[in-house]
């Protein structure tokens, strides 16, 4: 379409021409907006509307209709559309308004999935948190994606006071993966270690749309040295007291910093690929690790793209001589489109196999840290089928 052309948030992936096409472009492609044009060869397209909105619940369904056709657009949005609009466009209309539905549908759906607010006293004092460190000795294996993506899910599966802390002191990511900024980063929290309060956490650390609450690693390249590992180790102890859940994306270098977090954790999730490269690392890292007397059972092995390579999950598990904790499916384009957008896919294609599996990894982590843990019940769009005759 040419009114979509150019427009850096919106990309066309497909346009099919019948209602059994369209469905099951959108069970494949999964995109984020579908428009469905008002007839197809004298065939009235609502039947189809309200069969996406029922097997879709998470699509944002858009009518086309001509001009002054509000008899189709009424009755269009009695069937389940999100909104409409009309042809033909004017310049930039279309666009600008399938950017608002979907940040307004994005929004929708997050208020829904977030468990309702505790009373403001009721995390005072707060319960023990636990610490979930996502750690790799190899960059590249979505380490950053897992621990944004786990924080959001922990949240959503317990309704409590979740965190994110990005350590890295060079070129950390959770703050681009969640779209999220702030003005106070690692080091600014470092420089108050010694007495952390509850108000000055929440000030130093912004609230992302899901209520995980973020710690941004430094925004310039700092010295490693610059944040000490004894500080780092006092500031997670602290914020024990004030979360629930902390999720730290860890440094892939061993320096003393990553080793205090990794001792301090609760859980150790050691983030490996299908490639021999990664498992080596990872066998390496284990064998360290026992002669540092870390405690074994504190690791968890999580396959990441598993599926992309040859190595089959026995023999992958015949080389790391442990039994994998989990498996998070592979889907490159899924992945790279919710990162460039910054939303973690948990909120934005909750039906996908890699949040599915995500959540899953939420549910034990919660089943063997927190046993009796409550449970719960705008961005560019990139993914755009329109469904239209002719």
């Amino acid at each position: 379409m040419r009114a979509l052309e150019g427009n850096p948030g919106l990309d066309l992936i497909g346009t099919v021409v019948t209602p059994a096409q369209a469905l099951a472009a959108v069970r494949d492609a999964q995109p984020d907006v579908v428009l469905v044009d008002e007839e197809v060869g004298g065939v009235n397209t609502l039947p189809l509307i309200k069969d996406l909105v029922l097997q879709f619940p998470e699509l944002v369904v858009v009518a086309v209709a001509e001009e002054g056709r509000m008899d189709h657009i009424q009755a269009a949005m009695l069937a389940g559309a999100r909104g409409f609009v009309t042809t033909p466009p004017r310049e930039g209309e279309l666009a600008e308004t399938l950017l608002q539905l979907y940040q307004l549908e994005l929004a929708r759906q997050t208020r829904l999935a977030a468990p309702p607010a505790p009373p403001p006293d009721a995390h005072r004092p707060a319960p023990r948190g636990k610490i979930v460190a996502v750690y790799s000795p190899k960059g590249g294996v979505g380490k950053t994606m897992l621990a944004t993506n786990l924080a959001v899910a922990l949240r959503q599966r317990t309704g409590t006071r979740v965190n994110v802390l990005d350590i890295h002191p060079q070129f950390g990511h959770v703050g681009l993966a969640m779209n999220i900024y702030g003005n106070y980063s690692l080091l600014d929290v470092v420089a108050h270690s010694d007495g952390l309060e509850r108000e000055l956490v929440d000030e130093m650390m912004p609230t992302h749309l899901s209520g995980v609450q973020v710690l941004l690693a430094p925004p310039e390249i700092e010295r490693v040295d610059a944040i000490p590992p004894r500080a780092l180790t006092h500031i997670l102890r602290q914020l024990r007291d004030m979360f629930h859940w902390i999720v730290v994306d860890t440094w892939s270098v061993l320096t003393d910093l990553t080793l205090n977090v990794l001792d301090e954790a609760d859980r150790v999730l050691l983030v490996a690929t299908p490639e021999l490269s990664a498992l080596r690392d990872v066998r390496r890292f284990l064998t360290l690790a026992q002669s540092l007397e870390l405690p074994e059972d504190r690791f968890a092995i999580v396959l990441n793209r598993a599926g992309s390579g040859a190595l089959k999950r026995k023999a992958i598990e015949e080389t790391l001589k442990l039994k994998l904790y989990a498996t998070i499916p592979d889907d490159e384009p899924l992945v790279t489109h919710s990162l460039n957008r910054g939303i973690p896919l948990v909120m934005s294609k909750k039906r996908s196999r890699v949040s599915r599996a995500i959540l899953h990894l939420a549910e034990q982590l919660v089943a063997e840290l927190a046993e009796g843990a409550p449970v719960s019940s705008g961005n560019p769009i990139r993914r755009l089928l329109r469904w239209r005759g002719g």
